[in-house]
């Protein structure tokens, strides 16, 4: 008895995978958000305490201001540029720079340096954002 064995095509084997990798994208996105997802994916290839350039950062700040200045009013205050803060290393050693032992927040608008929160002082016109303390928002500014 001469038994041949049939194998799956490679193409069918391809299809499979590519399926699977689809259906676990779905899957993430109905449970978690994509939003949550991509905050995961950048601590795992760019790591928690990588400090980002300070000149780097005032570029993206000038965006953000671009892109507030065209929101409404009532949106302005949740933008990014109101909102995203940046570890910077500016003693260039790769690692965020830290005050008393936490990471330092950087933010586009100007303020009051205080702590484990400063500011880059990207001016934006019409633009006003909420005062930042310590990490956490108060109503005024």
């Amino acid at each position: 008895m001469d038994k041949k064995a049939q194998g799956l095509p490679l193409n069918t084997i391809i299809v499979a995978i590519l399926v699977i990798v689809v259906l676990i994208v779905v899957l993430v996105f109905f449970l978690g958000g994509m939003g949550g997802m991509s905050t995961k994916i950048k601590s795992i290839f760019f790591g928690a305490t990588a400090g980002v350039d300070k000149s780097l950062a005032i570029e993206y700040c000038r965006q953000y201001c671009i892109q507030a200045e065209s929101l409404s009013e009532s949106l302005q205050k949740s933008s990014m540029y109101c909102k995203k803060y940046f570890h910077i290393d500016e003693d260039g050693d790769g690692k965020a720079d830290k005050d008393n032992g936490n990471l330092i927040r950087w933010y586009c608008f100007e303020g009051d340096d205080s702590g484990e929160v400063r500011y880059l002082g990207v001016s934006c016109e019409g633009v006003n954002c909420p005062k930042i303390r310590e990490g956490t928002q108060s109503k005024e500014r």
